[in-house]
Parts: structure tokens; C-alpha cells; sequence
């Protein structure tokens, strides 16, 4: 790494392999290169929605929203739909550079008392980084680039980091902010216990770098509550009802005593004061100044004017103290609601827009919506997408900021999705498509065949249309040619797949002889957070097989579509909907996990409602989740229409892994 210095001296550039080459904006994967379209896959409350794949910041029609992708190509996409210089405050804990995956865990419900304590571990992302730290440090630029062109011209950017990184990104963030536009380093006490080390000192903090968009930024000073230590100074009470207070120094003392400091006098007193006379005599007037026993001049500062103890850059107050158990939801990396809370109220006010491209279990945004802030969250694990959605949805019944119950129930929000480059990139050109998914499915490419497409263990395999449903001709025709080429068993992958297909589509298959299993694919996104770490993450078109191979082959999970039976009974206007049945194969590691689980119903770790269906839009309009509190799910949904006519149901019944499974119901009222 080379250190560059220029005609400004406070100009310093941090360079590392390819930094100028990958950042030329004439390049394909220039951080400004990607305007994609949002889809809403999800609304929570009445929120009407954009079908048109734009997001405008409009202040009038505000929604808050959570985006499942890539928080390159969505912040791009963003500055493209008029949201430049549109957000308050940016908070983003990203990835340390620690070489190690995070994982989420969830926890369990059973009758049975052994499976009472089964816990089920996800990874939620990498930070290991196959380029070494040069690939890090490109990863960080460009996406600092986009989020300072998003701040609002008063904004502010609070970066939180420990000592792998922190010091590469603090030169890299005065390229890119400006050395002028540095606030703070904010050393937070993350653990009350660090871990003994053989070599050098445990580490007990992390570090917070803060930048603003420009020299006016917003800045509410916090205080911190008084302790006993803090209050031993007010020790001075003069009787008259002003209560205790302090003394302050108004002459300068020891460095601040130098020979060049101007004296002047004051009541008789000539000294080098720190303070002109005017604010001297105003003090005197209102009677504020103490006359030491040595003849000196001090301040009195009484207690009752003090809104608390300044906070300094040092955070180790019990109002930011280390997580607690009560508050965690099983994701590794979670923040104290304490830390996002002094960050908000400084930096913004009610109504500002707050923002984290790396939401991960939600604190940022959780914290935001109890405090009043429009929000607007991004995450590429959908582990990290589910765990905020249920976080949002439970808000009424966790802890507010002042330890009481919250008790209020989210704002509308929306969730959406970036749209894929990729999938219309292998719309367009197939061959490159099924080359892409053999290599990911760890499979052999064969040809000669109208639909039998790779081979597996000696299974046939068919990868079905991009985005588009499986269609029964294409497994009839699959099937027939399995049987003909003498294949026994055969493997059908499908981004979707229609209900009534799924159902019949082994019904055939055992007719004719062949052991047949439909394969989810993993969503774009999916196989995107597999790659964090890689050079390749924001794009899978043209990856190398090494990547596809090495990242993706042995992170990516293909699952057979799960079962859910779901049964409905009507009565009047009231319909009720239960869940019967749901059954999803295991790998062998989770039959050792949950095999012992006695209702597989229990394995469901969400499921909603829509109980107006309109066929593109999911509203969420009753929900189901597990919490921390309370393991067991409902198992019945029930709802009143206020009008008799037909009607279409859409339950999306998400897992402990974090795949889901759609079901259709159709009703006459």
C-alpha cells in the first residue's frame, strides 16, 4: 500500500491492487453503474405501493421500506431515482475483515421435552475475502462513494469498525468525505469481559468513525446521566434555594497558561482569564462568580442547569453498555438499541430519514421507527430480511427505549426486491444459463437430449425456465425422456412453480417408474450472499468456474419444495385456516438436529396472511412468528370479509432455514 501526497496537504490516498482501474466510471462495474427496478414482494399495513419498479423519496407518500440485494447495485439505483443528497443519517456496521462466517440461531418449540432445547444455527454472511484486503477495500469504496452521495447536505455517516480495518478506512473515508468533514472516532465498549490473550491486550471496543457531508452539519450534543462519581464535584450549596454546585475554572491553567495569552482585570484581579470581560461581568451580575480562599475567580455552575455529563468520544456509559441477553435475537453481530439510540437523536430530528445498507438483525431501523424516523434498510442475506421482519412486527411487544413496553404497532413498511441483471442476461442467452447452473448444482452438462440437461449420481437433471413456472408439459416430456433413456431418477430445478404442478407432478412420475425430485432454485440474491468476500459479488455473469466451484458450490443449498397442507372452513362471512401438515427434507446434519422434533409444524418459523390476494402483490394482513418469548406459532388464522363475493387467499408459509412455500386458496363468501 502506497501513501500519496498532493499539492493539498491534507489531500492523503490510500491505493491498493486495481483501485483505479475498477473505478474508472466507464467501466461495467463502476459502483454508479446499476438503475434496476424494485419489486415489492411484501406490505406490511395499508401501504399502497409502486407497481412501476421506482422508489421516489417522496415526503408526502413516505413508506418505509426494507430491500432484499445488493446494497451496491440498490444504493446506484437509488441516486438514479432521485434519491441524491435525500438521507439524514447513514449508520452501517459492515463486514470487520475478521476471515470468519456469522451465523443466526433459532430456537425451537416442541411438546416433547427433548426438542425444547433444540437450537438450529444458519449462516447469515461471510467476511472472508478471497482477494486478501485489497478486494475488501474495493468492496468498501464503492459503496461510500454512493452513500455520500445519498447523505443530505447536513447529513452525517457514522461507520462502526473494530482494529482490523479501521484505520485503511478512516485514510480511504478522507479521500472520499473530505479531510475537513472528519467529526469523531467514537471508542465504544462492546463486552464487560474481554478475552485473555497470550500476546498484547484483549480487545474490549470498537470504533465508530463519523463524517458529515459538509462543515454544516446537524449535531445535538448528548449527555449522560450522572453517577455518584460524577456528582461528588457539586459540593458548594450557598442556602438560597439554588441548590449544589461547582466551580469552573475562569483563568487558564497549566498549557493553557502561556506566555502569549492576554491578561486583563477583572474585580481587582489581573490574570490571563478565558473568557472576555463582557461574559466576566454578565457571570458577576447574575451572581456567578466565587472568589477562592487564595484569591482566585471561579464559575459557579449549578446542578439544576446541567443536562447531564457531556458525552465525550470515550462510550462506555451504562446508556450504550454492551447488549444484554433480553435484547438479542440470535443474530451474531446485533448492536445494543442504547448505541443506535444516542447516534439518532444526535445526528437527526423527528421525521428525518434514516438509513442502513447493512441492516443485518434490524437495530438500526428498529430504533429509528421508535423514535419517530422514516427508515430505509438493505440487507443480501434473506436470513437478515426475515430477522428484521419479525423484529418490525413484534416491536409493540419489546422494550422501548426508556426500559418501559413500546406497546405500539409498526408503521406501514414495504419489502422489496432489487431486480436481476443476471436472470434477463440468461434469458437472452440460455446456453450460458444452463452452463452456469450445472456448474452450481455440481452437476455434468450433457447434450444430445431435448430435456434431460446435466447428469448427477446418475440422476437426469432439467433446470427450468428463468423466473418463470415449471410447467406440467415440460415434466411430462422430462419424465418420458428419463424412461426412454433408461434414468431412474431425475432432478427438476424451478425458480417457480404453479401449485397444481407440484402436486401432480410426482403422481406422474411414479406412474411411469422414476423417483422423482422437484429442486427450489436459490434466488439470485441468495447465491449473491454466498459470494460476499469475492470480486464477483455484485455480478454472477462471467464468474470464473474456480469461484462458482470454491464460493457457491459448497455454501449454495438446493431443497426439494416443501409440503404444507393447509385446510379452510367457512362459516358466513368468517373463514378459518389451519395448518395441518408441513414437511420439508432434511440434510443429515439437520435430521441430527431436529429429528427429534414431534410436530414438524414447529420447523414453520413464520406465516402469513393475505386475505385479498390481487395476484402480483403480497399485502401481509395477519401473521404468525415465532419470538424469543414465545417459541410456539398459532396454527389457526382466522378473518371476517364484510362482503359476500369471491375471494383469493395467499398464505406464505417461511421455514427455520429461510425458504418458503406459497399456497392458493379460493373462496366463495
Amino acid at each position: 500500500m502506497v501513501l500519496k501526497m498532493e499539492k493539498d496537504e491534507k489531500f492523503v490516498e490510500l491505493l491498493w491492487r486495481d483501485k483505479h482501474m475498477k473505478t474508472d466510471p466507464s467501466r461495467k462495474d463502476s459502483p454508479y453503474d446499476s438503475n434496476l427496478r424494485f419489486t415489492a414482494v411484501e406490505i406490511i399495513g395499508n401501504s399502497p405501493t409502486n407497481e412501476d419498479g421506482v422508489i421516489t423519496p417522496s415526503e408526502e407518500n413516505w413508506k418505509n421500506r426494507l430491500i432484499w440485494g445488493d446494497n451496491k447495485q440498490i444504493m446506484s439505483s437509488l441516486l438514479k431515482q432521485g434519491w441524491a443528497g435525500k438521507i439524514d443519517l447513514i449508520y452501517i456496521d459492515p463486514p470487520f475483515f475478521t476471515g470468519a462466517d456469522f451465523s443466526f440461531t433459532t430456537r425451537l418449540y416442541s411438546d416433547g421435552q427433548k426438542s425444547k432445547n433444540s437450537i438450529i444455527g444458519q449462516k447469515a454472511y461471510s467476511d472472508s475475502w478471497d482477494g486478501g484486503i485489497s478486494s475488501y477495500l474495493m468492496y468498501m469504496h464503492d459503496r461510500l462513494k454512493l452513500m455520500k452521495d445519498l447523505l443530505r447536505h447536513n447529513g452525517s455517516i457514522y461507520i462502526h469498525l473494530d482494529w482490523r480495518v479501521v484505520h485503511y478506512v478512516k485514510i480511504m473515508c478522507d479521500e472520499i468525505f473530505g479531510y475537513d468533514n472528519f467529526v469523531n472516532e467514537i471508542i465504544w465498549k462492546k463486552t464487560n469481559s474481554p478475552k485473555s490473550q497470550s500476546n498484547g491486550f484483549g480487545s474490549q471496543h470498537d470504533t465508530l468513525l463519523v463524517y458529515s457531508k459538509s462543515g454544516n452539519f446537524r449535531f445535538k450534543a448528548p449527555y449522560r446521566e450522572f453517577d455518584h462519581n460524577s456528582l461528588k464535584p457539586y459540593c458548594y450549596d450557598d442556602g438560597d434555594g439554588n441548590g449544589p454546585y461547582r466551580l469552573i475554572e475562569i483563568e487558564a491553567q497549566g498549557v493553557q497558561r502561556t506566555p502569549n495569552r492576554k491578561q486583563f482585570e477583572f474585580r481587582g484581579r489581573t490574570a490571563p482569564y478565558l473568557y472576555n470581560i463582557n461574559t466576566l461581568k454578565e457571570w458577576d451580575s447574575l451572581g456567578l462568580i466565587y472568589k477562592t480562599a487564595n484569591g482566585r475567580y471561579c464559575r459557579k455552575q449549578y446542578l439544576k442547569e446541567m443536562k447531564g455529563i457531556p458525552v465525550s468520544d470515550i462510550w462506555v456509559d451504562k446508556q450504550v453498555s454492551p447488549i444484554q441477553s433480553a435484547e438479542k435475537v440470535g443474530y451474531d453481530t446485533q448492536k445494543p438499541e442504547g448505541l443506535l439510540r444516542r447516534i439518532i437523536e444526535t445526528s437527526t430530528n423527528e421525521g428525518d430519514v434514516v438509513a442502513d445498507f447493512f441492516s443485518g438483525s434490524g437495530t438500526t431501523l428498529s430504533v429509528a421507527e421508535k423514535l419517530g424516523r422514516k427508515w430505509i434498510g438493505s440487507d443480501l442475506s434473506i436470513h437478515a430480511i426475515n430477522t428484521v421482519k419479525k423484529r418490525l412486527l413484534g416491536i409493540h411487544d419489546s422494550r422501548n427505549l426508556n426500559a418501559k413496553k413500546y406497546g405500539k404497532q409498526v408503521r406501514p413498511f414495504e419489502i422489496l426486491k432489487t431486480e436481476s441483471c443476471e436472470t434477463e442476461f440468461w434469458k437472452e442467452k440460455p446456453a450460458e444459463y444452463i452452463s452456469f447452473m450445472t456448474k452450481l448444482y455440481n452437476s455434468r452438462q450433457l447434450t444430445g437430449y431435448n430435456y434431460i440437461q446435466a447428469s448427477r449420481e446418475n440422476r437426469a437433471i432439467f433446470f427450468g425456465p428463468v423466473n418463470a413456472p415449471v410447467s406440467m408439459d415440460m415434466i411430462k416430456n422430462f419424465v418420458s425422456e428419463c424412461v426412454y433413456w433408461k434414468f431412474s431418477g431425475g432432478d427438476i430445478l424451478g425458480w417457480t412453480w404453479d401449485q397444481e404442478t407440484r402436486e401432480s407432478a410426482k403422481q406422474f412420475a411414479q406412474q411411469k417408474g422414476v423417483d422423482l425430485r422437484l429442486i427450489q432454485i436459490p434466488d439470485v440474491n441468495a447465491i449473491k450472499s454466498a459470494l460476499a468476500g469475492s470480486d464477483s459479488c455484485s455480478n454472477l455473469m462471467g464468474i470464473p468456474d474456480q469461484i462458482v466451484e470454491k464460493s457457491l458450490g459448497r455454501v449454495v443449498k438446493f431443497r426439494e419444495l416443501p409440503y404444507v397442507q393447509i385446510s379452510s372452513i367457512l362459516d358466513g362471512r368468517e373463514i378459518t385456516l389451519k395448518l395441518e401438515d408441513f414437511q420439508f427434507p432434511l440434510t443429515g446434519e439437520e435430521s441430527q438436529l431436529l429429528g427429534n422434533i414431534d410436530d414438524s409444524r414447529q420447523l414453520i418459523d413464520y406465516w402469513s396472511v393475505d386475505w385479498d390476494y390481487n395476484g402480483r402483490i403480497f399485502h401481509n394482513q395477519w401473521q404468525s412468528c415465532r419470538t424469543k418469548k414465545e417459541l410456539k406459532l398459532e396454527l389457526t388464522a382466522k378473518h371476517t370479509y364484510e362482503d359476500r363475493s369471491e375471494h383469493t387467499i395467499m398464505v406464505n408459509v417461511v421455514d427455520v432455514t429461510g425458504n418458503e412455500i406459497n399456497r392458493m386458496i379460493r373462496t366463495a363468501v
